[in-house]
C-alpha cells in the first residue's frame, strides 16, 4: 500500500512525537510530509499509532492520508533552494 501523510499542527511537542512514529514506518519527503510503502497490517498499526500520539480530538492537529494507486510510478518535480536526495526509484525533475 502506497500513500502520503501530511501533518499540520501548531504544537511542536505533538509534531515531534508524531514525526517519530511516522519515521518508523516511512520516509520523510518534506518537513511534515511522509511517504509510505507498507502492507495492510502495518497501515492499521500506523493509523492506531497516529490516533494515539496525535491526540486528534484536541482539534489543533490535522493529519491527511493520500492513498496512491498500486501502479504508481514516482515522478517528482522539486521547486526551491533545497533539493532532497532521491528516495528509491524516483524520477526527479529540478527547476
Amino acid at each position: 500500500m502506497k500513500f502520503l501523510i501530511c501533518v499540520d499542527t501548531s504544537s511542536d511537542r505533538k509534531r515531534a512525537r508524531l514525526n517519530k512514529s511516522l519515521l518508523k514506518f516511512g520516509e520523510r519527503v518534506q518537513y511534515s510530509v511522509f511517504e509510505f510503502n507498507i502492507n495492510d497490517t502495518d497501515f492499521i498499526r500506523l493509523k492506531h499509532e497516529i490516533e494515539e500520539k496525535a491526540q486528534l480530538k484536541d482539534g489543533d492537529i490535522n493529519v491527511n492520508i493520500y492513498h496512491l494507486p498500486d501502479n504508481y510510478i514516482r515522478k517528482i518535480e522539486r521547486l526551491g533552494s533545497h533539493i532532497a536526495e532521491p528516495i528509491g526509484d524516483q524520477e526527479i525533475v529540478v527547476f
